[in-house]
């Protein structure tokens, strides 16, 4: 296997396949450039994702948390709660 982010496999039939489809190198399959990020790179990039789901989570978790105390809160609470649970289990 090449040191590149994009490389062709080879079946034994002699079918070759570029893995994982860089298009630089479906057009000319022995250049060497590759527009492929590299392992590294695409770590980087889900780490920075799953921080910025997290900051989403986080923030809708403190929203949930306000709505719920919110709703306790009011001399209906109870009342409420049971509405949307039943609304849930329908």
């Amino acid at each position: 296997m090449s040191h590149r982010p994009c490389y062709w496999h080879e079946d034994t039939d002699g079918t070759r396949f570029l893995v994982p489809g860089c298009l630089t190198r479906i057009n000319n399959p022995d250049i060497d450039e590759c527009t492929c990020p590299s392992i590294a790179a695409q770590l980087d990039a889900a780490r920075e994702q799953i921080a910025q789901l997290q900051l989403k989570n986080d923030s809708l978790q403190a929203w949930h948390d306000a709505i719920v105390r919110a709703v306790h809160d009011n001399p209906a609470g109870t009342q409420i709660m049971r509405n949307a649970a039943k609304a849930v289990s329908r």
